[in-house]
């Protein structure tokens, strides 16, 4: 965890590296759509849904922040969650609702 200062706008970011198997870039491109992961075989494996990282980056998104991620095959990933200091108020309630759901 760190703290950012530019543009006027304060942020704290936490960073998460592993040296794992890493994703390809067509894999890091489904990366954070709903119900998708990078690798089939992982989710049979150990479970999961895929939808962690897309609830975590609309989160993030909605406070005026963001996650990203670089990856490299054989090499692992970093995952950074920037979020700002201060999130502001003006978010309307109707961005919180998914895409599809009745108002």
């Amino acid at each position: 965890m760190r703290g950012e200062c530019g543009n006027g706008h304060d942020a704290v970011v936490f960073e998460v590296t592993d040296t794992g198997i890493g994703m390809s870039q067509e894999q890091l491109s489904r990366l954070f759509q709903e119900f998708t992961q990078a690798d089939a075989s992982t989710s049979r494996r150990y479970g999961g849904t895929g939808l962690g990282l897309a609830l975590t980056r609309r989160l993030s998104r909605l406070m005026g922040g963001d996650v990203t991620v670089v990856s490299e095959v054989g090499r692992g990933s970093t995952f950074t969650l920037r979020l700002p200091l201060e999130v502001k108020d003006s978010v309307p309630e109707t961005s919180i609702a998914p895409p599809g759901a009745l108002p």
